[in-house]
C-alpha cells in the first residue's frame, strides 16, 4: 500500500483577506476562494480515488474525522 495525503490550500489573496477583516461569513468566504481556484479537501480525495490510489470507502472513512 502507498501513503499519500489528501490536501486542500486556501491561497489568501486581497479579496479573501478583505473579507476576513470585514469579518464576513466563511460561507461568503469560501464562495470567493472557489471562484478563485480553491479546491475543498473532498476535491482531492475523488481526483486520488479516479487515479486508482484508494477507493471511495477508504476515502469515505478518512473524511469523516475531518
Amino acid at each position: 500500500m502507498i501513503d499519500f495525503g489528501i490536501f486542500e490550500i486556501l491561497n489568501i489573496t486581497d479579496e479573501i483577506k478583505t473579507q476576513i477583516i470585514n469579518g464576513e461569513s466563511s460561507i461568503e468566504i469560501r464562495k470567493e476562494a472557489i471562484k478563485e481556484g480553491y479546491k475543498p479537501l473532498v476535491v482531492d480525495g475523488i481526483r486520488k480515488v479516479i487515479q486508482g490510489y484508494t477507493t471511495i470507502e477508504e476515502l469515505n472513512k478518512k473524511l469523516l474525522f475531518i
